[in-house]
């Protein structure tokens, strides 16, 4: 984005800001300045109603551009709304289909498919084409993956999660009690912000690379803790530690290139420990 000054897209979207990448620029605005470079030429602008910084002029406006939020009180034309005692996805107040229809879990995946919703609308395509697209999604590697469910315990591939925001969602879309699993280059980042949904969903932690000691300190006193040194010891430990209807969640809040070429790697070595684990 730094560098691409001629793409013309018919539409683009910054889904959210979150802390990341601060080692590398002066603050978090100049970050989310660099990922608003998206909308430069594009026809259509779609931003998130619920995170200012992702409007194109980095400010509180919304006229012309597209919106999705995941409040249904917000003025946003693509959002959620509850239809009798289910979470609806809809646009200008007509239900698309039900969160309950996706297949991706966590309300961040109801966001991600409300953005495409927006992104498709220049595209004039039929209501029906556009569910069916969402609902038959199975998600992608290394986001929030099921790699298997072994004796009643299941194992998720994040790899791809290297933020705290992105750990903390996919902590958060988990169905059961979680061990996580986190750990690399951290990139600046401040881990705080990881307490409170540690305390309230995981039950075990199990630390490994560059920045495993920043980490430690930041979440010291919120569940018991491990180090390791190596993925297929992080998958043992894990495996030592989980009980049936637990989650194993490998969702580092870190970069991969301390200990991995990237991220993708990193997640083929979780899922290779794991199947080697329950061969």
């Amino acid at each position: 984005l730094e560098s691409l000054s001629h793409l013309s897209a018919l539409t683009a979207v910054v889904l959210n800001i979150s802390d990341d990448h601060l080692d590398r620029y002066d603050s978090i605005d100049h970050y989310a300045a660099t990922k608003r470079l998206v909308y430069r030429h594009a026809a259509h602008c779609v931003i998130n109603a619920d995170d200012a910084r992702t409007y194109p002029n980095g400010d509180e406006t919304s006229e012309p551009y597209l919106a999705f939020s995941l409040n249904s009180d917000s003025d946003a034309r693509f959002k959620t709304a509850m239809v009798g005692d289910a979470l609806a996805l809809t646009v200008d107040g007509e239900s698309v289909l039900l969160a309950s229809e996706l297949s991706v879990p966590g309300l961040h995946n109801v966001a991600n498919a409300l953005a495409v919703m927006a992104l498709l609308h220049p595209l004039n395509l039929p209501v029906e084409e556009v569910k069916a697209g969402l609902a038959s999604f199975r998600g992608l590697s290394h986001r929030t993956e099921l790699v298997i469910n072994h004796r009643g315990v299941r194992w998720f591939n994040d790899s791809k999660g290297t933020n705290v925001d992105a750990c903390i969602k996919a902590i958060e879309a988990m169905p059961g009690p979680v061990i996580l699993i986190a750990g690399g280059q951290g990139k600046g980042t401040d881990f705080t912000p990881l307490r409170p949904v540690v305390i309230a969903r995981v039950k075990a932690l199990v630390l490994m690379g560059e920045d495993a000691p920043q980490l430690h300190r930041a979440l010291a006193g919120t569940v018991d803790i491990y180090d390791v040194d190596s993925m297929p010891a992080a998958v043992a430990r894990a495996h030592q530690l989980a009980l049936p209807e637990d989650v194993v969640l490998l969702s580092p809040a870190c970069a991969s290139f301390d200990m991995f070429d990237n991220y993708m790697a990193r997640g083929i070595a979780f899922r290779e420990s794991v199947e080697q684990m329950a061969a």
